[in-house]
């Protein structure tokens, strides 16, 4: 499955978000978002 993250620039520089539609189940075309943030190697 390719992940397909988008630039989020809503929540700031840095964030992607991913948009998932449930392919089964009781709650089947529902969608799930997951965001993420790509960490700086400078901030750790």
């Amino acid at each position: 499955m390719a992940e397909d993250w988008l630039d989020c620039p809503a929540l700031g520089p840095g964030w992607k978000r991913r948009e998932v539609f449930r392919k089964s189940g009781a709650t089947c075309g529902r969608s799930d978002t997951y965001y993420q943030r790509r960490q700086d190697p400078k901030q750790s």
